[in-house]
């Protein structure tokens, strides 16, 4: 499968609709979806092609908002994004496989001005006929022109979103988030601040299957690997993507051995209630009926992080029956022992075993913290002791970091005496120890 970088592209003419667009694209942002962002007056005034860019742009994402506005087809750039998205459109039908929906924004403009290349579309295209007459030797322009002219008419027959003069934008814009919302599905892109984690896309999918969304049943999943394998930041990822799904009914729980298992119930509960003065909770029992008497009829996203005991899931998540349809829960440990002795979790959790990175996802983490700028090891010597080093790991992301860090700008001699010795790295506080401990755990004690 294609990675995409990014959900949707907007193409648009910054002079018109430069305020509508930022607007879209933050509530676009809002629902969990990434957008292709440039300066689209910087892009035109201070680069000489930026059709590289563009390109780029346009095939890494996974849809197209295209928003015709008075002045877009006096633009170069704008007809050439529009005649690449087109293209790119044509492309994934030809497969069979719609990958790439394009949405129409007629913005402030008449469909039927753009399909029969009337008003002020005719005027641009009357000017960019002049420039060709008035230069002969503009074959290549004449030739772009008229590619130009077939891509406008095509997008103009498209259905797309009406935006008249009197609009109310603010709800027009909601409506085009939710249209690529419905498009798209829930199969978004990793958002930026996720982008330097490796190896996350087909972990997210993974979990976005196992939540299994379209179903009105409660359910759970159990995220399970040792310590350090990014148990936490898988499901801080999911939290993120499904904000959209949930709004404000969620929770992210974060298991702490400074919070009594009250405080957590009265955290968890606050989420949901309005009234939060009003949540009284005289012991832990008095709180799990509290949670299922307000939760049991809505539906939820809660995330349980960190969980070491079988009591904290019993007092906080007990059951399925104390959350509405369609509520998802997701739980991590180090230990898969606790969720299977949850009997009220029989035939409604499902788990997911963290694999460890691959080789290569190893390698370029370690490299990423070891070595100036990621760049990799200097030299064949250095080569050598990084492979030994991984090996040695065996793709532990917080174990690859902290030891990758540890051992940058150190010398040669220095690292080899790391892997020769082990005791080195606990000494530095360094934690090498976190892969037996964990297994050990993951065997089932707690």
């Amino acid at each position: 499968m294609e990675v995409m970088s990014h959900d949707v592209f907007i193409s648009f003419k910054p002079e018109d609709s430069d305020c509508f667009v930022r607007f879209l694209y933050e509530e676009l942002c809002g629902l969990g979806m990434v957008g292709f962002e440039y300066d689209g007056k910087d892009m035109e005034e201070d680069m000489e092609d930026p059709t590289e860019t563009l390109v780029k742009g346009i095939e890494g994402s996974r849809s197209s908002i295209v928003v015709l506005s008075q002045n877009y087809a006096s633009s170069h750039w704008c007809l050439k994004e529009l005649t690449k998205i087109i293209d790119r459109m044509d492309r994934d039908d030809d497969t069979a496989n719609n990958n790439h929906p394009v949405l129409p924004v007629f913005y402030e403009v008449d469909p039927l001005d753009v399909q029969t290349l009337s008003g002020s579309f005719k005027r641009c295209f009357d000017e960019h006929e002049r420039e060709i007459a008035q230069d002969l030797h503009l074959e290549q322009y004449s030739r772009e022109v008229q590619i130009w002219k077939t891509s406008i008419k095509r997008i103009g027959t498209m259905s797309g979103i009406v935006v008249i003069k009197h609009s109310d934008e603010v709800n027009v814009i909601k409506i085009i988030a939710m249209e690529m919302f419905d498009r798209l599905g829930r199969n978004f892109v990793v958002p930026n601040k996720y982008k330097s984690l490796l190896e996350m896309w087909p972990r997210l999918d993974k979990m976005i299957k196992l939540l299994d969304l379209e179903s009105n049943e409660v359910r759970l999943v159990g995220v399970v690997g040792m310590g350090g394998i990014g148990k936490t930041t898988i499901a801080e990822v999911v939290y993120d993507k499904l904000s959209a799904e949930f709004l404000n009914n969620r929770c992210f729980l974060r298991i702490d051995h400074n919070k009594s298992l009250m405080s957590l119930q009265h955290q968890l509960l606050s989420e949901f209630l309005s009234e939060k003065e009003r949540i009284k909770i005289e012991n832990e029992d008095d709180g799990m009926e509290m949670i299922k008497n307000h939760l049991s009829k809505r539906k939820v996203l809660i995330v349980v992080d960190g969980v070491n005991e079988k009591t904290q899931l019993e007092k906080l998540v007990g059951s399925p029956d104390w959350f509405g349809a369609k509520s998802r829960v997701i739980i991590t440990t180090r230990n898969r022992d606790i969720l299977r002795q949850q009997h009220n979790y029989e035939g409604k959790m499902v788990e997911y075993n963290v694999s460890l990175l691959s080789n290569d996802g190893a390698m370029e983490l370690f490299c990423k913290h070891a070595f100036q700028g990621g760049r990799g090891p200097p030299d064949e010597n250095f080569e050598h002791l990084t492979e030994e080093m991984v090996e040695k790991v065996k793709g532990n992301p917080l174990a690859l970091k902290k030891i990758g860090s540890y051992l940058y700008g150190q010398s040669e001699d220095r690292w080899k005496e790391a892997l020769k010795d082990d005791e080195n790295l606990v000494n530095e506080n360094l934690f090498i120890e976190i892969l037996k401990m964990s297994y050990e755990e993951l065997d089932g004690e707690s």
